[in-house]
């Protein structure tokens, strides 16, 4: 399946505005939903980019996101709670409302990174592990030749 299109969840992020920029380096067009415009500044530029001001946390809004894209890339995250709550609606709700949005408008391909520490079997009992793992998901272990992650600096 050749990707021609894609919706970059986070893009306007220190991660995702790499991957949005070599995205569309290849030509394709990419779609960067974010809070706030002037944050993704750096993308605006781009041919193939359209940023737009969007509240990925509304359903429908993620729907109409998503829509007529190849793929999905699902990059938000955070590290640090600002709000009480914010872990679970970033790290348990968002990625719900994600898949959600794509079964929806039939986006066959998701690629989810989750923040450090968002994971069943993380080191240390983080903030950002509690949601993840009281959601009830179904958490895996990723095979083998999956890549690892790693503090980006």
């Amino acid at each position: 399946m050749k990707i021609n299109s894609v919706c970059v969840i986070g893009g306007a992020g220190f991660l995702g505005r790499h991957i949005a920029r070599q995205l569309a380096d290849l030509g394709i067009r990419v779609r960067v939903p974010t809070r706030h415009r002037e944050r993704a500044k750096q993308l605006i530029v781009l041919p193939t980019v359209d940023v737009i001001t969007a509240d990925v946390n509304d359903p429908a809004t993620l729907s109409r996101l998503v829509a007529g894209n190849d793929a999905v890339v699902s990059l938000a995250g955070i590290l640090h709670e600002k709000r009480k709550g914010d872990f679970a609606r970033t790290h348990t709700e968002l990625p719900r409302k994600i898949v959600d949005a794509c079964r929806e408008q039939d986006v066959r391909r998701l690629l989810h990174v989750s923040a450090l520490g968002a994971a069943h079997d993380a080191q240390a009992n983080t903030c950002a592990r509690r949601p993840a793992v009281n959601s009830g998901s179904a958490w895996r272990r990723p095979p083998a030749s999956a890549p690892r992650s790693s503090a980006l600096r």
